[in-house]
């Protein structure tokens, strides 16, 4: 067997299909590249806020909803944003914190004005608060809304009593 150098060499076409072959790979591997750079520093910015191996969109949400329960604990303690006008109430702590139902609208009662029998006004407004869902702390916060001039005065001295037991 005889060895000629022409059989060592690369023709243009074969030269031409290992070089696209090269090209591929290299494409190949600066996709891959950027995909773990980007990986990394995804990586390197949740390792900076405290969370390793954590991705920024995930810390971001959890920012987010950590904002949004702070929010609405704050809107769930009416203690905090009432506290200076509760402070001289003759309610219980009970009563002054005592919180509505959710999506709750006042009954359409007529105020009492001290004409009409004022058990029969009390139980009605029982009755429409019980209906409402409204527990006994709340009905006592909010019922000196249902009297009218000396009406209040009177009908509030025998409401409070019990309300604060």
């Amino acid at each position: 067997m005889h060895l000629k150098p022409e059989n060592f060499l690369f023709t243009s076409k074969d030269e031409n299909a290992r070089l696209k072959g090269i090209k591929r790979k290299q494409k190949v591997h600066e996709d891959l590249r950027y995909k773990l750079n980007a990986k990394r520093a995804s990586q390197t910015t949740a390792a900076s806020s405290g969370a390793p191996g954590v991705p920024r969109e995930f810390l971001e949400k959890m920012e987010y909803l950590e904002a949004q329960v702070k929010l609405l604990s704050e809107k769930q303690n009416p203690t905090n944003a009432l506290a200076p006008a509760v402070h001289n109430s003759p309610f219980t702590m009970e009563i002054r914190t005592a919180v509505l139902p959710e999506a709750f609208t006042m009954p359409q009662i007529q105020q009492y004005s001290g004409t009409s029998d004022p058990v029969e006004h009390a139980e009605l407004y029982r009755d429409q608060m019980m209906i409402k869902g409204v527990g006994d702390n709340a009905m006592c916060r909010i019922y000196g809304g249902h009297f009218k001039n000396t009406a209040l005065f009177h009908m509030g001295k025998l409401v409070l009593e019990p309300c604060n037991k």
